[in-house]
């Protein structure tokens, strides 16, 4: 129930619910975005895949898990800089 009061804060624009979402979801992230990239790829990935879920945080559905939104996100990212990397 906790997670769906954070993402119902969020949606609302409460920036402390989406500072708290960051500091619960960025390291579990980090490391999963590690998996495919050099560490400070990784973490300019996750900042990227933070700042998307910010600008898009009406979209954000309480019915779904937020993790694995999360970790889609990262996914999909990653796929798109390794098609962008030189």
């Amino acid at each position: 129930m906790e997670k769906i009061s954070l993402i119902s804060r969020v949606r609302a624009g409460d920036r402390k619910a989406f500072d708290e979402l960051c500091r619960k979801y960025y390291a579990m992230l980090v490391s999963y975005a590690r998996l495919f990239l050099r560490d400070d790829w990784a973490e300019d990935v996750v900042q990227d895949v933070f700042y998307n879920v910010w600008q898009r945080r009406e979209t954000l559905d309480d019915s779904n898990s937020l993790y694995k939104y999360l970790l889609r996100s990262v996914y999909n990212l990653v796929s798109y800089t390794h098609l962008t990397l030189p």
